[in-house]
């Protein structure tokens, strides 16, 4: 355990990435999952990376890492496009990846940021997207010009409908041959399965 290679107790890793050493333990047992932040701290008290720290496995072929990236998608007016390079992965089994989206998804995990899809999506939620899932109605991550939205999109024919769950902000249609618009990808996966 890295924990135990760098030379550290539970307590003194908890208290030096300023969590509580129950949720460490939670962290640990696999009960819950640390965000990319905590990820970063906690790798960098143990002098490992964030992919060592949470991509171990014992049986690697029946899982597939979904790569985390430090990107913040915006549920609220837009946030900008920083980073493409992933921080870290979680694991999932890959049956039940290809019993829900099929073999030829393009998984990432990127965060909300904002309160526009509250309350299906709260600032700070992780989400996982399929890249290769076509455009269709549902909660999308789409590109408008360089910012990054997460929206419910709804297909009227040439036109994209981006609804917010939040009725304080304002839906947008864009017609799809827009340059300025790209479909990212379908969310699928927010801690359970949309």
């Amino acid at each position: 355990m890295a924990i135990v290679e760098a030379g550290l107790t539970q307590e003194a890793l908890a208290k030096a990435v300023g969590i509580g050493i129950a949720t460490l333990k939670r962290y640990v047992a696999g009960g819950a999952t640390p965000d990319e932040q905590r990820v970063m701290a906690m790798a960098a008290h143990l002098n490992v990376t964030p992919l060592h720290l949470v991509g171990a496995a014992d049986d690697e072929t029946d899982r597939v890492d979904v790569p985390i990236y430090p990107i913040e998608v915006a549920a609220g007016p837009g946030r900008f496009l920083t980073d493409d390079q992933a921080i870290g992965a979680r694991p999932f089994d890959r049956d039940t990846l290809a019993s829900k989206l099929g073999r030829d998804a393009d998984l990432a995990i990127v965060r909300v940021a904002g309160d526009s899809m509250e309350p299906d999506l709260r600032d700070g939620d992780s989400v996982m997207i399929d890249r290769n899932s076509g455009r269709r109605d549902g909660i999308a991550v789409v590109r408008v010009d360089d910012t990054l939205l997460i929206k419910r999109i709804q297909m009227e024919g040439r036109t994209v409908r981006l609804v917010s769950s939040n009725p304080a902000y304002k839906d947008q249609e864009i017609d799809l041959s827009d340059q300025r618009f790209e479909f990212v990808g379908r969310a699928v996966w927010t801690e359970k399965w949309l």
